[in-house]
């Protein structure tokens, strides 16, 4: 049997254990070759026979690269029996590796206006990784604050009027997301307003 993590993120170190069982009452196994598809050849960590009904667990690391996608991998145990009879049985194990990623988008109707005038703002997040992300918006000047998941390619969009005052208006939405494994991504964007003070002297 394999067993590990269920989720990891690139250049995480993970720790892996293998096990090798023989189920038989009355027979000493013993060991030819355990191979791993990931790990290579790690028969050498595994004592050279089981006696009957026992186990023996070893634990093994690795990194995962960068980038990576997701991880399976299969260890292979042979074994023989007294009468050098092979016996052979395998085991796999998955790893989901994460690649959270986040964007926000903020726009306007207006680059310009006159003191009096509104601003329509539209806020746009979007998770782009592939994997679900708790998100925490927040917009000081807009007076904005968000918290929800996202699952991947879903968006939140929030559209806002607001009565700029300053000249120029410049106001800066920023998001974080959080994945299972707490790995956080963040972005931010933000929009300009100039107010316009038209005069004439004649």
């Amino acid at each position: 049997s394999k067993s590990g993590p269920n989720h990891a993120h690139e250049g995480d170190t993970i720790t892996y254990t293998i096990t090798v069982s023989n189920p038989s009452t009355d027979t000493t196994m013993y060991k030819v070759s355990v191979i791993d598809s990931l790990l290579g050849d790690v028969s050498v960590y595994f004592s050279a026979s089981l006696a009957p009904l026992a186990s023996e667990s070893k634990t093994f690391t690795y990194t995962v690269p960068t980038p990576s996608g997701d991880i399976t991998n299969t260890v292979t145990a042979t074994y023989k029996n007294g009468l050098n009879q092979p016996k052979t049985d395998s085991a796999y194990w998955f790893v989901d590796v994460l690649h959270p990623s986040i964007d926000v988008t903020k726009t306007a109707n207006a680059t310009q206006i006159h003191y009096c005038d509104w601003v329509e703002y539209t806020i746009t997040v979007v998770n782009i990784g592939d994997c679900p992300l708790y998100v925490v918006k927040n917009d000081a000047v807009l007076e904005l604050h968000w918290e929800g998941w996202l699952n991947p390619g879903e968006s939140h969009v929030e559209v806002v009027d607001y009565h700029p005052e300053a000249d120029p208006t410049i106001n800066t939405v920023t998001v974080t997301g959080t994945d299972e494994l707490g790995g956080v991504v963040s972005d931010e964007d933000s929009w300009t307003v100039d107010i316009l003070h038209p005069g004439i002297y004649v």
